[in-house]
């Protein structure tokens, strides 16, 4: 791993590691390893943002489908799989990326809100300009100070809500569809 130039500047590479359980402790031997492991490191000066990577430990189902009964039925192997994929993966799955999403979009909420802020206030002297060319230069900043707010109050509000709202509808569909075939 190397050290960015500046100590006060973080870099944006990092490591990883993986606990194993060798001495077969079980799971929650293995799971208070890694929240004290995550506990020291975050004590530590050198490491920031120390986190497990994976889902967390949570409830689980274990399920056993009788094939010959399944088959007797008339229901084959395929279209059970297929139904509980569908139901699961919205419940259970998406679960995971979403929350990676919306660190990440807590991550990035400043460094585009700074950015922004940084080429508006540049932009402001094009836009309070006098003397000569100046009907111009207003003419540029006005517009590109426009467009700039106009285009960070889409990324940071309208852009969010419209993914999330693309997502419930995936997820809804996702439900009938798995409803529909259990009916079926």
């Amino acid at each position: 791993m190397k050290p960015p130039a500046i100590g006060e500047l973080r870099t944006t590479s990092g490591f990883a590691s993986r606990l194993i359980d060798r001495g077969a402790n079980g799971p929650e031997a293995l799971q208070k390893a890694s929240e004290m492991l995550v506990r020291l490191a975050g004590d530590s000066k050198l490491l920031q943002d120390v986190r497990m990577d994976g889902l967390p430990s949570g409830p689980s189902v274990g399920l056993h489908i009788d094939r010959a009964k399944a088959g007797a039925l008339g229901v084959n192997f395929s279209t059970i799989s297929n139904t509980f994929a569908a139901a699961a993966s919205s419940t259970c799955i998406d679960n995971f990326p979403r929350a990676e999403q919306l660190q990440a979009s807590r991550l990035l909420l400043r460094p585009i809100v700074m950015t922004s802020l940084a080429f508006t206030l540049g932009i402001v002297p094009l836009v309070i300009a006098k003397g000569p060319s100046s009907e111009t230069q207003n003419a540029m900043g006005t517009g590109l100070f426009g467009g700039m707010i106009t285009a960070t109050v889409l990324a940071v509000l309208f852009v969010p809500v419209f993914f999330a709202s693309i997502m419930r509808f995936a997820e809804c569909k996702t439900l009938h569809q798995a409803a529909g075939a259990v009916r079926q």
